[in-house]
């Protein structure tokens, strides 16, 4: 028999997955401080905006959770005055 997919429960019925979240956010905050200081600095609460702007200009990416990041550090770290080849 071959593994042909792996999916991770992020629900919380077979791990508490909030604990990881949290440590995983912590570490991209730390990073964004020492590697884009500009954005380094930005509420929490403005990347939930983006986020929230992305997927209504782009809904269908609602289940695509890395793009959906993707998109939000790059157009947050546009707006911190980042070039598109430094975003």
């Amino acid at each position: 028999m071959t593994i042909e997919l792996i999916t991770f429960d992020l629900d919380d019925t077979l791990w508490d997955t909030a604990p990881v979240i949290a440590s995983a956010e912590a570490i991209l905050r730390q990073w964004l401080t020492d590697n884009a200081p500009n954005l380094g600095g930005v509420p929490v609460e403005h990347l939930f905006s983006i986020r929230e702007q992305v997927l209504r200009e782009e809904p269908g990416l609602k289940h695509r959770i890395s793009a959906v990041r993707r998109r939000v550090l790059f157009r947050a770290l546009q707006e911190a005055g980042y070039d598109q080849w430094q975003a």
